[in-house]
């Protein structure tokens, strides 16, 4: 194997791939990145047995081959060389990597001694969209993943698509949040890929900066996600995401509208006050008006603040966890929200206004009990 290639493309492409070698294992190999150079290109790939990455550049191949090397020793390395032209060239055991009047060896793995077998296997089928509407989805919803591993169905974002829409829903058992987009995908078919958090935090920042088309390709317990230069190949959560059609509230006929900014802007002030545990923060909803207060008593602190809303049904005193709440209000980005409710114990919708065309966008949170409702 030897190939020339530009100090930054391949510095740019084992950066991203290096982000699934595992920190610890019981597999030492897997600290490796596999190389193969042909065809005018080299492909870098990495794995951690459930997910693999894989990054291409354009290189000048003088020998075709395969060989792997220390992620991190090769980072490391190419972070110190300087701009510009690299040689990479195989000599038994080891790869010299040469820059200027600088030789650099580091010994490494043959390809028979490294995992790089598909794990996308079997039937598969495949769709492609625009990365603004995959980065969309991924963003809008992803926050909302559980972190709780003994919960394995909600530990991933669950991805539904369609001939005409593309969805994407979390819950971690306390909120949920789904975003659905209408785009024509062509074809009639349904498919439901629960993808796993660490996979989904892989595409978010991979395709923070693409533009190309994004390719899914699945087959039953495994998905592959191509971005541009880079693609994602990851095992699927088995256990079966819930139903989340059958938790959104459809009675909650209290309307409130509030200006999303001052709502905001008064729970960050409130928060600093709240209980650390709970994050308890009480609304106190009457006609055109929301009172929103908590209080810490091992502190000493209370909170208490007024602000305008739109609301002309009867009143409502509900509790929220305030850093969940938040949450959703960052990721509405809009002027507006609407608060579907129901009762003090009953869970909110939450809905940005205005919403997108052709997109529906929402979040469910469950209230927490206030002090005076156990007493």
């Amino acid at each position: 194997m030897e190939f020339t290639c530009e100090r930054g493309e391949i510095l740019d492409a084992l950066a991203a791939v290096q982000a699934v070698i595992p920190g610890r294992t019981t597999h030492p190999v897997l600290s490796n990145v596999l190389l193969t150079a042909e065809s005018g290109k080299v492909t870098i790939l990495g794995t951690d047995l459930d997910i693999s990455i894989t990054g291409e550049f354009s290189a000048e191949i003088i020998a075709e081959g395969t060989f792997a090397l220390p992620a991190k020793k090769l980072l490391d390395l190419l972070k110190e060389l300087s701009s510009g032209e690299i040689k990479f060239r195989r000599d038994k055991s080891r790869v010299e990597i040469s820059q200027g009047s600088g030789r650099f060896f580091i010994g490494g793995v043959e390809k028979d001694d490294y995992p790089a077998e598909d794990i996308l296997r079997g039937e598969t089928s495949e769709v492609k969209l625009g990365a603004e509407d995959f980065k969309r989805v991924l963003e809008g919803t992803s926050y909302a993943i559980s972190a709780d591993a003994a919960r394995i169905a909600l530990s991933g974002l669950l991805i539904a698509i369609t001939g005409k829409s593309l969805t994407t829903v979390a819950t971690d058992g306390h909120r949920l949040t789904m975003l659905k987009k209408e785009i024509d995908l062509g074809g009639d078919f349904e498919k439901e890929l629960n993808v796993p958090a660490k996979t989904v935090n892989h595409l978010v920042r991979m395709v923070g900066e693409a533009k190309e088309e994004i390719v899914i390709e699945y087959a039953d317990n495994t998905a592959r996600f191509k971005i541009g230069a880079f693609t994602i190949t990851s095992k699927l959560i088995n256990e079966k995401f819930p139903d989340y059609n059958q938790v959104i509230p459809r009675e909650n006929k209290n309307v409130m509208i509030c200006d999303r900014g001052l709502l905001m802007a008064a729970l960050k002030r409130a928060t600093v006050l709240s209980n650390p545990i709970t994050h308890l923060i009480r609304f106190a909803i009457s006609e055109n008006k929301l009172e929103i207060s908590c209080s810490n008593y091992d502190v000493g602190g209370e909170a208490f603040e007024e602000i305008p809303v739109e609301y002309s049904s009867e009143p409502i005193n509900i509790g929220f966890n305030s850093t969940y709440l938040l949450e959703v209000l960052r990721h509405f980005e809009t002027d507006e929200v609407k608060v579907l409710l129901k009762s003090a114990l009953a869970s909110a919708l939450w809905v940005p206004l205005p919403h997108n065309e052709g997109e529906e966008y929402l979040s469910i949170l469950m209230p927490l009990r206030l002090p005076e409702a156990e007493a």
